[in-house]
């Protein structure tokens, strides 16, 4: 079939022939822009450490009284990837704070039963004898009583009731009033005790071959 050249086409001819080479033009730049995309190296971000089991060993890790920076040095992590987590991973964020909570909660337990003391069941070994001559190991389970532990108490009040039970006391004057004490005021009182320490001293007769009383004599 003869081409026609654009001078003998028709106006309908032209616009036809011009949609043609607009979309033949299209499909150049598509194809070329899909093979450019498939020879740039796919750029991935860094694998994250996060799994599915990590909220159970940290639950467990806060158990042991860890601290936060201890469990990020742990999970080989930055304190800012833990925060990410913590928002991020709602079981995680549970983990931490349930493990802080309860181990909050078990060292408070243990204080108060030893500052009240408390029960505790044990086994015992005993030796008995089982006749001819031959004795065996058993074992017997008994309740061991511990008594209350003062220090533990005395920790345990100081924190819980400051107010009321403290090692250092305030004293104040009257009506609650705080008593002032100058440098002045210390002055005269040492002035006075060496001045009646002097005229006790005036007072006994130190003649010779008389020797003076002692407070116990007088």
């Amino acid at each position: 079939m003869k081409t026609k050249k654009l001078s003998e086409m028709t106006e309908l001819e032209k616009k036809e022939k011009k949609a043609k080479l607009k979309k033949f033009r299209l499909m150049r730049i598509r194809k070329s822009t899909a093979e450019r995309n498939e020879l740039k190296p796919v750029i991935q971000g860094r694998p994250t450490k996060y799994h599915d089991e990590l909220p159970d060993l940290v639950f467990k890790y806060f158990l042991l009284g860890a601290k936060e920076i201890e469990v990020c040095e742990f999970l080989d992590i930055n304190p800012a990837t833990f925060q990410l987590w913590l928002e991020k991973h709602k079981k995680f964020s549970v983990a931490v704070r349930e493990g802080k909570g309860q181990c909050d909660a078990n060292v408070a337990l243990s204080l108060y039963r030893k500052a009240c003391g408390y029960e505790r069941e044990e086994e015992e070994l005993k030796i008995v004898s089982i006749g001819n001559g031959q004795s065996e190991v058993q074992r017997h389970k008994i309740t061991r009583w511990y008594p209350p532990d003062t220090t533990a108490a005395s920790f345990w009040l100081r924190n819980r009731r400051s107010t009321v039970f403290k090692d250092r006391h305030e004293i104040t004057g009257a009506d609650g009033e705080s008593i002032s004490i100058t440098i002045e005021a210390v002055g005269q009182r040492i002035a006075q005790a060496v001045i009646a320490d002097t005229e006790e001293a005036k007072a006994i007769d130190v003649s010779p071959g008389i020797i003076p009383p002692t407070k116990e004599e007088v």
